[in-house]
């Protein structure tokens, strides 16, 4: 090092080390800045966190609902079908003789969509054997209008299954 320099430092070491208020007050100075912008970046880290955690939470409740929604429209078109297939199938107006291993498929693809734990789709469950049973002659001869009657309950008792969905978010 040149002479210079190491004067320069010299002296700037022996200003540092003498009692001088000025350079202990810069040198305060400079480590409450490093302190404050430590703990402003720990906590902008902290805040930012929890902005994306509840952006992600929200994105994953949302993606949720939107599979909720789409299994709820698959299953409901699958009970769709199969009650509408059941209904003429076994309608003695459009069909005088009846399938019976068409109405039973009918009936065993609607039963194994249906949650016999929730009430409305136990109703139907319950109609759809009655139907089933009674298109099929299990039970006894039936007159069409009986038949009909069971169609009418069927009906009603599938529209709060198709008009009501629970979402579960």
């Amino acid at each position: 090092m040149d002479t210079e320099t190491t004067l320069v430092i010299t002296k700037l070491l022996d200003e540092i080390s003498s009692n001088n208020g000025v350079v202990t007050a810069a040198i305060i100075t400079v480590g409450g800045m490093l302190i404050v912008s430590f703990l402003s970046f720990i906590s902008q880290l902290m805040i930012t966190n929890r902005v994306v955690k509840s952006e992600r939470d929200n994105t994953i409740s949302q993606i949720n609902t939107e599979r909720y929604i789409r299994q709820h429209e698959n299953w409901e078109k699958i009970i769709v079908e199969n009650i509408i297939g059941l209904l003429k199938t076994c309608n003695p107006e459009l069909n005088p003789d009846t399938n019976p291993i068409l109405i039973t498929e009918y009936a065993l693809k609607i039963q194994l969509q249906l949650n016999t734990d929730d009430p409305n789709q136990r109703k139907v469950s319950h109609l759809v054997n009655e139907l089933s049973l009674k298109a099929n002659d299990c039970i006894e001869k039936q007159s069409a209008s009986e038949l009909l009657e069971i169609h009418a309950d069927l009906l009603e008792a599938t529209k709060p299954l198709i008009y009501r969905p629970k979402f579960h978010a």
